[in-house]
């Protein structure tokens, strides 16, 4: 891939020679650079969403999507697009 069809904002990859803390606190960095408020969001719930707690995962994950509907439907009411 060309570098001018490359967005370093939108890519990240794990390395394999990293552990997964390593990885991860990687990730947590290129987040931060992209949306920290989502990034926050996101790590201040990451040991529920790794745990075994399905029932609070999907709770997570549907707060999470009801947040996002909302958004799209005050800014579809605004005529933004």
């Amino acid at each position: 891939m060309s570098s001018e069809n490359t967005n370093t904002l939108d890519q990240f990859d794990f390395s394999l020679e990293e552990t997964w803390p390593q990885n991860l606190s990687r990730v947590k960095a290129h987040l931060e650079s992209i949306d920290c408020a989502c990034a926050k969001i996101l790590f201040d719930n990451i040991a529920l969403l790794l745990s075994d707690d399905v029932s609070a995962r999907r709770n997570f994950n549907q707060k999470v999507f009801d947040a996002i509907n909302a958004a799209a439907e005050i800014e579809i009411g605004a005529g933004i697009e």
